[in-house]
C-alpha cells in the first residue's frame, strides 16, 4: 500500500509541475502582440518547449482551446501535427473543433487543399485501404516503391520494388502474413530514417504503372516473386496511366525561354535536390581519360585542360544519352519532378520539366543543355575526389558548385581551405564492385 501510494503522490507532483508550466505558456501567449516583432520568437520557443514533453504538449492543446483570442488559431496551425501520439491527437481535434465553433478558425477550401500528396480514395473497384508510397534516390534515378494491399482472408501483401537509372525492375520485399494498414506506414518511416529521404503517398494505380515499365525494362533481382507481385498489382493497373506529374503540370506551364533552362541548371546542389551527381564510374565517363588531363607533363596550360576536359564531357554526354537511353532518363528526371512536386517544390518542379522538355524537343542540343552539363562536370569531379589537388579542383570545377560561392571573398577563401574530399561529401562514388548492405524487411 505504501509503493502506491507514492506512486501517486508522484504522479500528482508531476500534474502540479505540468498544470503550472501550461499556464504559464498560456499567459505568455495572452500577452503577445499578433502583430508584434517578437511573435515568430515565441512561436518558435513554444515549439521547441512543447516539442520536447508530450506530455506539457497536450495540456496546452487542451487549455488552448478554451480561448477567446484569433492569435489561437496561429498558434494552433503551428503545434497541430507536433505529435502523432493518441492522446495528443485526440486533444488537437477537441480543440479544432472548439476553435471552429467559436469563428476563430477557419477551414477554408485553400487550407484543406493545402497538401499536395495525393490521399488514395475507396471505390468499389478497387479494394479499401490499400496504399502506395514513393521515392527518388541517390544516385540518379533511383526509385523507391512500398505498395500495401489488404487481403482479408487471403492475407494482406506487402510489396516493395525499385526502378533503376536504366529503368530496370528489382524486387526488394514481397510477404504475405496478417497486417495492419499501419505496419505500411511504419515500415516507411523505417525507410525514411535509413535512406534520409521522404517518402510520399501515390495511387497505387500508379505504383502499378511503375512496376509494370520495370518489367518491361528487364528484371535484375526477385524472379521468384515477381509473377505474385505482378499479379497482385494487376488489380490496380490502369492502361490509360502516364507519367503521374502531368495530372498535376499542365503543358502550358513548361516553358523554354533560356532563364528556365538555367533555374533547372541551379538546381543541382540544392538541399532538398535528390539528383547531386550521377553515379561515379567508367560507364559515365572514362577516369583514366580524366586523370590524363591532369597526370600530362607536355602540356601545363590551363587553358588548353579545360578544353581537354570539356571535349571528354561532351563525348561522354553523347555516349550516355542516346538512343533509348535519352528516354530512360528523362523518365528519371520525370519522376523526380514528381517527387519534387508532391514534397511542396512545385516551382523547382516545373523547372526540371523545362529541362526535359528542351531534351526531348531538341536532342541534338544535349551537350549545350546547362543543366546535363553540370552534371557531368559535378559526375568528373566525384571520381577525381581523390586524385585532385586543392588548386585544380578550385580551377576546374569551382564554378560547377554553387554550395562554394558567397558574396564575402574572405569567407570564400576561408572555405576553400577544406580538400576537395570535403567539398564532395555529398556525391559520394557508387562503386559497383562493392555490395551495399542489403535492406530486407520482413514484417512480423
Amino acid at each position: 500500500m505504501a509503493k502506491r501510494s507514492k506512486k501517486k503522490r508522484k504522479s500528482s507532483v508531476r500534474s502540479v509541475e505540468i498544470k503550472t508550466q501550461t499556464e504559464i505558456l498560456i499567459d505568455r501567449l495572452k500577452a503577445q502582440d499578433p502583430n508584434g516583432e517578437t511573435l515568430n520568437h515565441f512561436m518558435e520557443s513554444l515549439k521547441e518547449s512543447l516539442g520536447a514533453n508530450r506530455e506539457l504538449a497536450t495540456a496546452f492543446v487542451e487549455e488552448l482551446g478554451g480561448l477567446k483570442l484569433p492569435i489561437a488559431a496561429s498558434v494552433f496551425r503551428e503545434i497541430q501535427s507536433l505529435f502523432d501520439d493518441k492522446s495528443y491527437r485526440k486533444a488537437v481535434r477537441r480543440t479544432k473543433f472548439r476553435l471552429v465553433q467559436k469563428g476563430i478558425l477557419k477551414e477554408d477550401e485553400k487550407e484543406k487543399k493545402k497538401s499536395t500528396e495525393v490521399r488514395y480514395l475507396v471505390t468499389a473497384a478497387e479494394k479499401p485501404l490499400a496504399i502506395c508510397y514513393f521515392s527518388v534516390l541517390q544516385p540518379v534515378g533511383e526509385e523507391l516503391v512500398l505498395a500495401y494491399i489488404p487481403g482479408g482472408a487471403d492475407r494482406d501483401t506487402i510489396i516493395e520494388f525499385d526502378l533503376t537509372a536504366e529503368r530496370n525492375l528489382g524486387l526488394l520485399v514481397y510477404d504475405k502474413a496478417y497486417y495492419k494498414r499501419s505496419m505500411a506506414k511504419r515500415l516507411v518511416e523505417h525507410l525514411e530514417g535509413y535512406y534520409e529521404r521522404r517518402f510520399v503517398e501515390i495511387p497505387i494505380s500508379y505504383g502499378a504503372f511503375l512496376f509494370e515499365e520495370g518489367m518491361s525494362a528487364g528484371v535484375i533481382e526477385g524472379e521468384d516473386k515477381i509473377n505474385e507481385a505482378r499479379r497482385d498489382l494487376g488489380r490496380y493497373r490502369k492502361e490509360d496511366t502516364r507519367p503521374l506529374i502531368y495530372n498535376y503540370v499542365r503543358d502550358e506551364e513548361i516553358k523554354l525561354p533560356r532563364e528556365v533552362i538555367d533555374r533547372g541548371e541551379r538546381l543541382i546542389g540544392k538541399e532538398n535536390f535528390p539528383i547531386k551527381a550521377l553515379p561515379a564510374n567508367d560507364k559515365i565517363i572514362s577516369s583514366d581519360r580524366l586523370r590524363s588531363v591532369f597526370e600530362s607533363t607536355l602540356i601545363v596550360n590551363v587553358t588548353i585542360r579545360k578544353e581537354q576536359l570539356e571535349d571528354i564531357i561532351q563525348e561522354a554526354i553523347r555516349d550516355y544519352l542516346s538512343g533509348d537511353n535519352l528516354e530512360r532518363y528523362l523518365r528519371c528526371l520525370e519522376e523526380t519532378a514528381l517527387y519534387l512536386y508532391l514534397c511542396g517544390e512545385k516551382t523547382d518542379s516545373t523547372d526540371l520539366l523545362g529541362v526535359v522538355k528542351h531534351l526531348r524537343e531538341k536532342p541534338e542540343e544535349v551537350t549545350e543543355n546547362t543543366f546535363i552539363k553540370k552534371l557531368f562536370y559535378r559526375t568528373a569531379a566525384a571520381i577525381l575526389r581523390d586524385f585532385l589537388s586543392d588548386d585544380d579542383f578550385q580551377i576546374f570545377f569551382k564554378e560547377t558548385f554553387d554550395e562554394l560561392k558567397t558574396g564575402d571573398k574572405r569567407e570564400e577563401k576561408e572555405r576553400l581551405i577544406l580538400t576537395p574530399g570535403e567539398l564532395l561529401e555529398e556525391v559520394d562514388e557508387f562503386d559497383d564492385d562493392e555490395d551495399e548492405e542489403e535492406l530486407i524487411i520482413v514484417p512480423k
